[in-house]
């Protein structure tokens, strides 16, 4: 046992330092006495100084005589007490030796019969303290061998008393109970501590441990007894709990199996269905004709989205669904659902925020179809809970390394919000909010279950706060998402400058505090008409525009030194560049921020991240174009990117005639089977398009197909 464990030891320390403690109060109270006393002695020596010449300092002051007043101040600090001496009178002063930190004022009077008592001034006799240090200090050494001796001694004295009647004791104690063996003690043996047989507390305590000891083993061999008992009836739960583990994976694959082929029954009719319902839309010209295609449409891909929704959340319950991380664009994303809802935010006049930070990485390692699918399913169901108000998406990053970031997505609504009791419930599986009206509302009740379950295979979390009649914040938590190289940042936006519009030969200005913002603009124009300059601040981009007059500047609002939005004011200002049409670049656009940029003389603004396809959009209404590429007629991509649109027209172009005949004849078959294998055939040569065709095929859309082939 470690010493400094014992008892022994423990009382040992806590006397040592009570006394410690003790004996420093007293040997302090001591050495201050000794000070005092030694100052008062040097005090009334001082005293004693001016006493013996206190009457000839007021003689030779009455009598003006300087000399015989230097004598006497010398013959007082010829006395080692005295460091110093200061005498002045009304027209002698004499001041000799050092000032002290001790010093003695008295005043000095003549006394004369034929004059009586004159005051003729003062005298000051200084000392230090250094002489009562000289005085005590051998006491002081005497005091303190004196406590050091006495502490030795009791120290002594205790530990070996505590040794003799505590710690050996409770050794031989600790050590009976460290090695007591139950199956091998012997019952009549007992512990001795070699104590006499005076009762005390361990006395007491050694006869409590034999107690102990008897009580044990009795106790051991009830025990034992127990034990076997027990182990014959855990031998037999465990065969119940095995059997009831093996009827449950049993019954958890047939579900597996049950899902799994009822999605393929289902599919199969609902493929004949919805494909050939598209195919007789583009035949029918009967108005009421199509608008019963139109409610089998509506009705078929309900179902769809039902059986689509089971089957995900089967896949994600039997841990079939892997989460693909890959550069992903954010802001492309919401851009995505803003299009997609535009019609129903129309309907209902609902106003679409988005407020994206603006540092946010322009691409960042997730999975972009679940992702979207997560977004996609929030905000659907902001839009249809909401009847007036606002949807708002927030996106905020927080960078804690350099390769990853913490990213909170947030979903705000106004709509009928949804009560404390049922906020855990709605993400249970086919929950719908009590009271909720299905006839208006629809859904399955899995969407959120869904999301849920997603995020959390991301590793992340999905909150929800609501009041009733407030509306709901959705929140989602991604932590360490890693932050995506530029080069494959460019690789994923699938830079649209090269299919797009293409601008005369005109220079721009990009003014962005952020590195990275300033090289992924530059890079968009790397290979076109157009000259990029940048500026890293306020005042270069201000010198910069003065100086190059730039066709159009593309202008961050938070900067260093000046910032984008006095930048704007003095060119705005400036004869010479007040023509140049200037771009605000915010992470956030609202119609306040709106008003504030047409009030310091912007010409537009964008929100950042920046959508590219809005970027040349708004450019084009400054700047020169040699020619434009049409956007193709509803070609079914609305869920689709914009900006991918001219890509994939550009591959299509590129693939066979016989492929693309091929292709059309089997959708006109509805034949999958050979769809599906026209589709591997082009997956080495595009994967992204064949993805698309493959996800239009799932969702029966083949009508979005043939426009497809069409470019």
């Amino acid at each position: 046992m470690n010493v400094r464990r014992t008892l022994g030891f423990q009382l040992l320390v806590a006397v040592f330092s009570v006394y410690i403690f003790v004996t420093m109060i007293t040997t302090i109270t001591q050495m201050y006495i000794e000070w005092t006393n030694a100052e008062d002695e040097i005090k009334n020596d001082l005293i004693s100084l001016q006493n013996s010449f206190e009457s000839g300092i007021a003689l030779a002051l009455w009598e003006l005589s300087e000399e015989q007043t230097q004598r006497i101040a010398r013959g007082i600090i010829y006395f080692n007490i005295a460091t110093g001496v200061q005498i002045e009178g009304k027209r002698i002063k004499v001041q000799l030796g050092e000032k002290g930190d001790i010093q003695h004022k008295f005043e000095i009077i003549y006394t004369a019969e034929e004059v009586g008592q004159r005051s003729l001034g003062f005298a000051i006799i200084y000392s230090t303290r250094k002489l009562i240090f000289d005085r005590v200090k051998y006491s002081y050494i005497s005091i303190v061998v004196n406590a050091v001796l006495k502490t030795f001694l009791l120290w002594v004295i205790v530990l070996l008393i505590s040794h003799r009647l505590i710690t050996l004791p409770l050794r031989k104690l600790t050590h009976e109970s460290q090695t007591l063996d139950l199956e091998k003690v012997d019952r009549s043996k007992k512990v001795n501590i070699g104590l006499d047989r005076r009762e005390n507390e361990l006395t007491l305590l050694e006869s409590s441990f034999n107690n102990m000891v008897q009580k044990l083993v009795k106790s051991r061999s009830e025990l034992d007894r127990v034990n076997q008992n027990l182990e014959i009836k855990v031998k037999e739960r465990t065969e119940e709990l095995k059997l009831a583990k093996e009827k449950a994976e049993i019954a958890n694959h047939a579900k597996s199996e049950f899902i799994a082929n009822m999605s393929h029954e289902l599919r199969a009719p609902m493929n004949a269905v919805l494909g050939f319902a598209q195919l007789l839309d583009t035949l029918v010209t009967d108005s009421q004709q199509k608008r019963y295609l139109h409610s089998i449409q509506t009705g078929g891909k309900s179902l769809l989205t039902l059986m689509n929704d089971i089957l995900d959340l089967s896949k994600i319950e039997s841990g079939k669904i892997h989460i693909q991380r890959q550069p992903t664009h954010l802001h492309n994303l919401v851009e995505d659902a803003s299009n997609i809802f535009s019609l129903k935010l129309s309907q209902k006049h609902l106003k679409f925020i988005q407020e994206i930070d603006e540092n946010l990485f322009p691409a960042l390692m997730l999975d972009p179809v679940r992702i979207r699918q997560v977004l996609l399913n929030l905000i659907g169901n902001a839009v249809k809970f909401t009847e007036e108000g606002h949807i708002k998406v927030t996106i905020k990053q927080k960078q804690k390394e350099e390769s990853v970031v913490d990213l909170i997505i947030v979903i705000k609504d106004t709509g009928i919000g949804i009560p404390e009791k049922e906020q855990k419930k709605i993400f249970e599986s086919f929950y719908q909010q009590a009271g909720q009206d299905f006839n208006k509302y629809g859904g399955s009740g899995l969407g959120l279950t869904i999301s849920k379950r997603l995020i959390e295979q991301m590793d992340g979390v999905l909150s929800v706060t609501s009041e009733v009649g407030k509306g709901s914040v959705f929140k989602i938590a991604l932590n360490q998402v890693a932050i995506a190289p530029l080069e494959e940042a460019d690789v994923a936006e699938k830079n649209p400058l090269v299919k797009k519009e293409f601008f005369k030969p005109a220079t721009i200005l990009i003014a962005d505090d952020v590195e990275s913002n300033r090289e992924l603009l530059a890079e968009v124009f790397k290979d076109t008409e157009i000259n990029a300059m940048v500026a890293a601040n306020g005042q270069d981009a201000l010198l910069f525009a003065e100086e190059h007059l730039p066709d159009l500047i593309l202008m961050d609002l938070k900067m260093p030194i000046v910032n984008g939005y006095e930048v704007t004011r003095l060119l705005k200002s400036n004869n010479n560049t007040k023509h140049i049409p200037i771009i605000a670049l915010s992470s956030s656009i609202t119609e306040n921020e709106e008003e504030l940029h047409k009030k310091y003389g912007f010409d537009g603004s964008l929100p950042k991240p920046v959508s590219f396809t809005n970027l040349f959009l708004i450019m084009s209404q400054f700047l020169a174009i040699e020619t434009i590429t049409e956007k193709p007629k509803s070609f079914g991509l609305e869920e689709q990117s914009t900006q991918s649109v001219p890509l994939i027209a550009e591959v299509v172009r590129d693939l066979p005639k016989e492929w693309k005949e091929n292709m059309k004849q089997a959708i006109n078959r509805v034949d999958v089977k050979q769809i599906n294998l026209l589709i591997n055939q082009i997956q080495e040569q595009d994967a992204q398009l064949a993805e698309t065709i493959k996800m239009k095929v799932d969702n029966f859309e083949y009508q979005d197909i043939l426009a497809i082939l069409q470019f």
